[in-house]
């Protein structure tokens, strides 16, 4: 958990997966397995392994609980840790996990490319997102009961972009969309099919429209970005690579090569439930680096294998959590302060009440046999925990959903988790 972990009275480590980068750049990868092997799980076990020596030596005390907690790609190291080795950890809650590695950064440098180039008839300028943001949050924001900007759900949205459409008399386009615009929609929106009708990865739901002017959709197609750098440096190992060349090919290729390491797809945790162990893993609606619907769709993968292979009960050990308005592990306009791994440097929790603090419903769920149900999501004036709480909601269990039933719209108690 480092820092978070350290922050809530815990003895933590960290790792920086076996390399020194910046956080998007792979060059480290070029012509060294090693390192990749280091990045993709080894790594993070080896941490593990040391890291619970010194601590049973300095603590003298052999026997202890372990917890992992962490986001994004370090999501993405809480499930290998799960599927590979079971027994590093008791519990995990892991945060928009990047699981999939090979379709993820395809899919952004695919989107990319319908978007792109800058300032054509495809592209959409951050006033355009505006325009966009707007018109979802007019058609769909009152669905959950409350007008507060925020989608609590925004499967239940049916989104019609045409509303928007410019017309044929309009010769100023900049408040509408064109007809190239409104096909482009279609590639963001909806998942990535490709050679015979294959799924490749998820589109992005409605209502975090705004996240796209920082989120994946970027000038530079992402070609000096992590996706960029994933495909050019760790799939081609060819840095003359460019990301205006990325295909279907381009994920088969991954999938047959990188994929057995890089990616944590291994739906069959059989060996980490039958220690007793529990995950909780949470993701933001708005996220627009990594998709909540593939949360989702690896939630259903999971279930459906371990439903058909084992007597465990899905629920019993895998929670899934998505927050309304949170973008990429925390952040953004909702109720996105729930005690999560990547809250504590931005916007710290109110309290360590397993109620409003996911890493302590954890230690609950697996010390006391007590799993979350929901959690009260805070969000902060400006996101800024110093200037007070601005209002509150529930962040209920997937497949429910928080709907207003009445009273303070500002109050958790104000809604109800429900189908």
């Amino acid at each position: 958990m480092g820092y978070a972990g350290i922050n809530q009275g815990f003895a933590a480590h960290a790792t920086n997966g076996g390399h020194s980068s910046n956080g998007s750049s792979a060059v480290f990868a070029i012509n060294n397995p090693e390192s990749l092997t280091d990045w993709n799980y080894r790594a993070m076990h080896q941490g593990t392994v040391v890291a619970k020596a010194v601590i049973a030596s300095y603590f003298n005390q052999p026997k202890f609980l372990s917890y992992y907690g962490s986001c994004s790609a370090g999501g993405r190291q809480g499930w290998m840790e799960a599927e590979r080795y079971p027994e590093d950890y008791d519990a995990i809650i892991v945060g928009s996990p990047g699981l999939d590695d090979v379709r993820q950064s395809a899919s952004a440098l695919w989107v990319n490319q319908k978007v792109l180039p800058v300032n054509g008839s495809t592209w959409f300028s951050n006033h355009t997102w505006s325009i966009v943001h707007n018109e979802v949050l007019k058609q769909c924001d009152g669905i959950d009961g409350v007008v507060d900007g925020v989608l609590n759900n925004p499967l239940r949205c049916n989104f019609r972009p045409e509303a928007i459409a410019c017309r044929p008399w309009e010769t100023n386009t900049t408040d509408c969309l064109t007809f190239d615009q409104l096909q482009t929609l279609r590639y963001i929106y909806e998942p990535w099919v490709d050679t015979n009708d294959t799924y490749v990865y998820a589109g992005f739901p409605v209502g975090g429209e705004l996240g796209f002017i920082a989120g994946n959709l970027l000038p530079d197609g992402g070609q000096y970005g992590q996706d960029g750098d994933f495909y050019r440096h760790i799939v081609y190992n060819d840095s003359s690579w460019m990301v205006d060349q990325i295909s279907y090919a381009s994920v088969q290729l991954a999938l047959n090569t990188i994929a057995p390491g890089d990616s944590a797809t291994n739906p069959d945790i059989s060996k980490f439930v039958a220690r007793g162990g529990k995950l909780i893993q949470y993701v933001g609606w708005q996220d627009k680096y990594i998709s909540p619907l593939e949360s989702i769709h690896w939630h259903q993968v999971v279930d459906r294998y371990m439903t058909t292979h084992t007597n465990y009960t899905t629920e019993d050990y895998f929670r899934l959590f998505i927050v309304p308005g949170m973008g990429h592990c925390a952040g953004g306009n909702g109720p996105n302060t729930f005690g999560q791994p990547s809250s504590y440097t931005g916007t710290p929790p109110l309290s360590q009440k397993p109620s409003e603090n996911a890493i302590f419903s954890l230690v609950q769920w697996l010390e006391k046999g007590i799993p979350p149900t929901q959690y009260t999501g805070t969000s902060y004036h400006n996101n800024n925990k110093t200037l007070g709480v601005s209002y509150q909601r529930p962040i209920c269990m997937w497949p429910k959903t928080a709907v207003y039933k009445g009273g303070d719209e500002n109050k958790v108690e104000s809604f109800a988790c429900e189908l």
